[in-house]
């Protein structure tokens, strides 16, 4: 069992949930949604990912009940409705957000899956669910391909990072320091994927 800090989890839930909640909101603005269209939106971008998690935990629903979780994606939807102009000119920082994003819900998911004493590989998927979850719902909503199936590479560094805490936490690495290592190689490949347009192989042949 890993100690599931419950202060640091809530800062990681935080700060991705407002980096969701921005990226969801730009997609209901490109989509021409009205201010309700964008903030659905950017709040099932943001708690989407973490509801799938706590549903498969047998959790109470951590982002239908906590009121912070809840005004951060407002604010960054009211953000993303009121200043889409401004947000779209600081593309690469809402790209570097939302890479930040996927690296503390990848992380933050795993360490509830452990904190709860799930299975190895049930800690990886939903560390991997937690990150992707909410974006692939949005996208659906949005009428779109979901961005995980055809972006440069973004599941595979949330996937590896839980991986990696998995077996350092099987190696009775614990503690804090491990969370943060795993969420910056998440962040640190995913910017990198952005800056050399890294991408998962595709089939070489392409059908009628």
């Amino acid at each position: 069992m890993v100690t599931s800090y419950p202060q640091a989890l809530l800062g990681l839930d935080l700060v991705g949930v407002f980096a969701f909640a921005l990226s969801g909101g730009l997609v209901g603005v490109r989509k021409g949604l009205d201010i309700f269209g964008v903030l659905v939106l950017a709040c099932v971008t943001a708690l989407g990912g973490g509801v799938l998690r706590d549903v498969v935990l047998d959790v109470r629903p951590v982002g239908l009940t906590d009121w912070r979780l809840v005004l951060a994606a407002v604010i960054a939807g009211l953000v993303a409705f009121g200043y889409a102009h401004v947000v779209q000119r600081l593309s690469k920082l809402v790209l570097t957000f939302d890479a930040l994003g996927l690296a503390t819900f990848a992380i933050a998911g795993t360490v509830k899956a452990l904190s709860l004493d799930a299975p190895a590989l049930e800690s990886v998927l939903i560390g991997l669910m937690t990150a992707v979850g909410g974006g692939m719902v949005r996208d659906v909503l949005a009428g779109v391909v979901p961005e995980v199936l055809r972006t440069q590479l973004y599941a595979v560094p949330a996937l590896a990072g839980s991986a990696l805490l998995v077996a350092l936490t099987s190696l009775d690495v614990t503690g804090p320091v491990p969370s943060i290592v795993c969420a910056g190689f998440v962040f640190a490949v995913r910017m990198a994927a952005l800056r050399w347009h890294w991408s998962a192989p595709r089939s070489p042949r392409s059908l009628p």
